[in-house]
């Protein structure tokens, strides 16, 4: 599996020490120091995953950031935590509720474990490396869980690697997010022995699109009759026009194995309105309007500078999202239906609709 490749800040505060003891009380859980002592005391870190992309249309589910963080747990005063006579050892998330029916790509999440965070629309969910003791509760790795120890266990490691996982869970607002999510480990006698705070930076990638782009008028002009050829062949002149978008947001996106997204795209969708309709899909043939009096005549939209005609009736992925300004380029014609069109007025209206994915 292939993680976000970001660069994580990790603060470590550390407490001052607390009573200690030469022998640690039956089912506690306490930091032994070099000198052999034991003492009941946490250690605090933040976790900065820095600032993260999604397109604004991504589906629910979709991972939005995730990353590997080692918490150092071995300092100059402490090597290892102790657990003697089966203690507890619990992992929590704090302040957000259990988010349920969302299937994280790939599956990555079991059920209880993806959690809200202040940013409405962001679940998070926190792993560990495996531990090697007896379950009690939840689904290890993933917090939250309750393990047991054995009689004498020790943990020898110079880090506690945890994994953070921030996935969309329904649409996500407008501009900076700042999230600011936390989770701790508890154990028996001593408490909070670990936690750690997750800051990150959450934008949509998305473009604007100006008033003055919502409703757009392409001018055909008049065309005999004889000059209308049938869809496929060159036909009538072609009429260029665009759908201007600014103020563009693309975002960077690192690979992340079967993620619903890979980087941010602008999609359209055209349909005919106010009568209009689609004549073939695959072709980009649109009906004139109720309002029109030629018969026998459509318009063709074709993707610019080329011969391919566009989808109609379909999301299109049309281009990768670029920063500042963008436009999406079309060639209009007129194209006949049948061997024996009739003169009038040949208007076509449609619809579009842009999403980010």
């Amino acid at each position: 599996m292939k993680w976000m490749q970001y660069i994580v800040t990790l603060i470590m505060l550390f407490s001052n020490k607390q009573a200690y003891a030469d022998v640690p009380m039956p089912g506690n859980c306490n930091w032994e120091s070099e000198d052999g002592k034991f003492y009941a005391t946490s250690f605090e870190g933040t976790i900065n995953l820095g600032t993260l992309y999604i397109p604004r249309d991504a589906p629910v589910g979709s991972i939005i950031g995730q990353d590997w963080v080692n918490i150092p747990i071995n300092t100059s005063s402490m090597k290892q935590l102790a657990c003697f006579s089966k203690a507890a050892i619990t992992t929590m998330v704090s302040g957000g509720t259990v988010i349920n029916n969302i299937t994280v790509a790939n599956n990555r999440v079991p059920t209880g474990s993806l959690f809200s965070t202040n940013i409405p629309g962001v679940g998070i969910a926190f792993k560990t490396s495996s531990i090697n003791v007896s379950t009690v509760s939840g689904t290890p790795p993933y917090f939250p869980y309750t393990v047991r120890t054995g009689r004498l266990s020790l943990l020898t490691t110079p880090n506690i690697p945890v994994s953070v996982l921030l996935v969309k869970t329904a649409d996500i607002s407008m501009g900076l997010q700042k999230l600011n999510a936390s989770s701790q480990i508890i154990t028996d006698g001593t408490g909070v022995i670990e936690k750690f705070k997750v800051n990150a930076t959450i934008i949509r990638s998305e473009c604007v699109l100006p008033v003055t782009s919502k409703q757009i008028s392409v001018y055909m002009g008049n065309i005999s009759i004889s000059k209308l050829k049938p869809a496929g062949t060159e036909g009538s002149t072609l009429q260029s026009f665009q759908i201007p978008l600014t103020d563009c947001i693309s975002g960077s996106y690192p690979s992340v194995s079967n993620n619903y997204f890979t980087s941010s795209y602008v999609n359209l969708s055209l349909s005919g309105n106010s009568g209009s309709t689609i004549i073939d899909v695959d072709k980009g043939i649109l009906g004139l309007n109720s309002k029109s009096t030629a018969k026998g005549v459509a318009v063709q939209i074709l993707q610019a500078g080329s011969n391919i005609p566009m989808t109609l009736g379909r999301s299109v992925k049309m281009k990768r999202v670029t920063d500042g300004s963008m436009s999406l380029d079309f060639d209009a014609r007129y194209i006949k239906t049948n061997d024996s069109p009739t003169a009038g007025s040949a208007n076509a209206s449609a619809t579009f609709t842009i999403t980010y994915k």
